[in-house]
C-alpha cells in the first residue's frame, strides 16, 4: 500500500517444464496469498503468507522431489523496518552501509515441499531496522556457484568484497556493477544455474 512494499525472491528445484511450472504456481500463489482473502485492509505477515502458500503447494501434484526456497518480506518506509520470513532461501541477503560495512541478514525455514503428512511446518517472522543510505542485496545461490575460466568460484566473500567497494553506489549502479562484475568474471563460460538478483536502497 502506500506506506509499505512487498517483495520476494525464489529459486525452484529442476529445469526446464517442471521449473516453469513451479515458478507459475509461486507467482500466482504469491498474487492471491499476500492480502487477507476479505479484501485488501488487512496486509498478511510473511509468515502467514509462507504458511498459506505451503499448505496450497501440499495440495498440488506436483512431485515430492520438487521444492521451492523463497523469502518475502515487507519494508515499512515509514519506520524503514523490514519485516520477513524465509522458506529455505539458502543465501543470506547482504546489507552494506555508507561506510562501506557488508552484514548478512539471518535466515531460517524450511522450504515449501511436500512435508505436510509427516512434519509441522511453522514460518516466523523477523524484523529489523534499516537506515537511510542502506543497500539490500537480495539473491539466488546462482549468483555465488560461478566458475572462471580457471575455476576459481565466485564466493559470498567476492560480493560482499564488492559491495564494501562500492557501498557509494545507489542502487541502480550497484545493479550494473554487480552483473559487469559477474559476467568479466565468468569470461566465455556458460553460467551453471540461474542468477536472480535486486537491490533495495534505503530513502
Amino acid at each position: 500500500n502506500e506506506s509499505k512494499i512487498g517483495m520476494y525472491i525464489g529459486d525452484v528445484s529442476g529445469h526446464g517444464v517442471s521449473a516453469a511450472m513451479l515458478t507459475v504456481f509461486l507467482n500466482q500463489s504469491m498474487k492471491t496469498k499476500k492480502e487477507n482473502a476479505q479484501g485488501f485492509k488487512e496486509i498478511l505477515p510473511p509468515s502467514k503468507v509462507l504458511a498459506n502458500i505451503y499448505s496450497d503447494y501440499n495440495q498440488t501434484e506436483f512431485s515430492s522431489e520438487v521444492y521451492i526456497a523463497m523469502l518475502y518480506g515487507i519494508f515499512d518506509l515509514a519506520t524503514r523496518e523490514l519485516t520477513f520470513a524465509s522458506a529455505g532461501l539458502n543465501v543470506p541477503p547482504l546489507i552494506a552501509s555508507h561506510s562501506g560495512d557488508v552484514s548478512e541478514l539471518k535466515i531460517k525455514g524450511l522450504p515449501i515441499c511436500k512435508f505436510a503428512a509427516s512434519q509441522k511446518v511453522e514460518y516466523r517472522d523477523s524484523t529489523i531496522s534499516l537506515y537511510r543510505g542502506n543497500r539490500v542485496l537480495f539473491y539466488t545461490d546462482g549468483l555465488i556457484e560461478l566458475a572462471s575460466p580457471d575455476n576459481k568460484v565466485y564466493s559470498s566473500s567476492e560480493m560482499k568484497a564488492l559491495l564494501h567497494k562500492n557501498s557509494h553506489m545507489n542502487a541502480h549502479q550497484l545493479s550494473d556493477s554487480i552483473t559487469e562484475h559477474v559476467f568479466k568474471f565468468i569470461g566465455d563460460r556458460k553460467l551453471r544455474d540461474d542468477i536472480t538478483f535486486f537491490v533495495m536502497e534505503v530513502k
